[in-house]
């Protein structure tokens, strides 16, 4: 009967038009095992592992079980888009729920497109049960589901998602739209995520819009997440998330817009609690959560704190959440950012050693200016730094966002290193350890930036020792 139920939905997918997932695939290295995953480099290697997964291949073994590994950015415009048709979720029915580990090793999935779908659960992955997927960007596409439950890495399911960032468009026409998780399961964990990008359902006719996820259920946890990005739908829409039945959210910040069409069960945190009884069997749990969102009409319960816009820049609201998770959250030049997890080396066939890079610091400037935002924690680090290790050089190295000639932003970026240079010798640093330079707008932390926050981290000074 499963045999069956697949190959029906073989067919669909013939129909929906990305003929190319099923046809193009090629077999990646590793077999598939904790011990040896899939390693993926380019996008038919990724349609392989979800052909593995879903079992749409009579050539293919399948094994929702599958593990993975990504080894580079990858685009997905090669194989789903507007003329080659849409994305298929990784475990797009029940019967094909998705069970292993994906780790994205904090590389990058660009474009990927999923435009109209009507089946529940779109995203890269559709319906995880207890599977993990970590350390994983995703960069600009569109995950867009006329029926129920969608985000950009995965639509339904009690996953495990740590780690992750998106950038993705998220749209719906029904109910349950998350940045990262359009509804998230009993037992599902969605620790240390954030979103940049946009989740928009004006049109919904139910509810559940949330920045990280949707509609949270019961034990459901998330926890040390933030989103930045614009949520709007029809009801119940939350920075964090729309709805709560059951489960706990916990140092979490929102700094998006956060906007209910019908003009009701909208917060900067969630948009509404599901009461004890029916389908909750848990009172829920709002600790330690922080938001900036001009409006704000949630429910009477809603105990996230509200804060100016000036407390997420001066640093205050990243202290409050470090009390909650210490060596979670550092200042960023405009509001706190999560420290992601280390990278681990793979197992034993996972090929090339991973060198790890001297220690990093970054500080970051305001615009067309050498004033430093305010992060004097990370400054005394760097000082602790290089004070411990006084026969290390370190190099001090300017950047400027690409707004500006060539000209000046090698002058800006010339005159932010020596700002900091400066302050390290007044501190006591012998200049003999210090090298600087102004690279202009090269080496952008990120690439293409389209906004003001993309901008924002583009300015900035990195200090780093040289040698081991």
């Amino acid at each position: 009967m499963v045999k069956l139920i697949l190959r029906i939905n073989v067919v669909i997918m013939l129909l929906w038009g990305c003929v190319s997932q099923i046809f193009a695939s090629v077999k990646p290295q590793g077999d598939g095992s904790k011990d040896c995953p899939f390693r993926i480099t380019k996008p038919a290697e990724l349609q392989y592992f979800a052909a593995v997964v879903n079992g749409s291949d009579d050539n293919i073994p399948q094994n929702r079980d599958a593990c993975a590994v990504l080894m580079n950015d990858i685009d997905l415009s090669a194989v789903c888009g507007k003329t080659l048709g849409s994305w298929i979720p990784i475990g797009y029915t029940e019967e094909t729920s998705f069970h292993g580990v994906f780790d994205g090793r904090n590389h990058r999935i660009d474009n990927i497109y999923i435009n109209k779908a009507s089946q529940m659960g779109q995203g890269l992955f559709g319906i995880v049960r207890k599977g993990e997927i970590k350390n994983l960007i995703m960069g600009c596409g569109l995950v867009h589901n006329i029926g129920d439950c969608a985000g950009s890495i995965v639509g339904i399911g009690s996953a495990i998602i740590t780690d992750c960032s998106s950038y993705t468009t998220v749209k719906g026409n029904w109910k349950f739209y998350g940045g990262i998780i359009g509804y998230a399961s009993t037992g599902a964990y969605i620790k240390r995520c954030v979103f940049y990008g946009d989740v928009n359902a004006p049109n919904a006719s139910h509810y559940g819009m949330g920045g990280i996820v949707g509609t949270t259920s019961n034990d459901a946890i998330v926890e040390d997440c933030c989103n930045y990005g614009k949520v709007v739908g029809s009801t119940r829409v939350g920075g964090i998330a729309g709805g709560l039945l059951g489960s706990t959210i916990k140092n979490c910040c929102s700094f998006g817009e956060v906007r209910s069409i019908e003009n009701r069960l909208y917060g900067g945190i969630y948009g509404h609690i599901e009461p004890l009884g029916g389908w909750t069997t848990r009172e829920c749990e709002v600790n330690n959560c922080y938001y900036y969102n001009p409006e704000e009409k949630g429910d009477e319960m809603n105990v996230g704190m509200s804060c100016p816009k000036s407390d997420f820049v001066n640093g205050k609201v990243c202290k409050l959440l470090q009390k909650g998770s210490r060596n979670v959250w550092h200042q960023g030049p405009s509001f706190p950012l999560l420290n992601l997890a280390k990278i681990e080396e793979l197992g034993k066939c996972g090929g090339k050693t991973i060198e790890k890079d001297p220690k990093v610091f970054r500080l970051y400037f305001e615009l067309a200016s050498t004033k430093l935002h305010q992060s004097g924690d990370e400054f005394d680090d760097i000082l602790n730094e290089i004070k411990a290790n006084p026969t290390k050089k370190y190099q001090i190295v300017g950047h400027a966002d690409e707004r500006g000639s060539n000209t000046y932003n090698y002058a800006l970026s010339e005159g932010r290193a020596k700002v900091i240079y400066d302050l390290l010798v007044s501190n006591g640093v012998d200049k003999s350890q210090l090298e600087i330079m102004g690279v202009g707008s090269h080496n952008p932390l990120i690439k293409d930036a389209h906004n003001e926050y993309e901008h924002s981290m583009n300015r900035y000074v990195e200090i780093k020792r040289l040698g081991k």
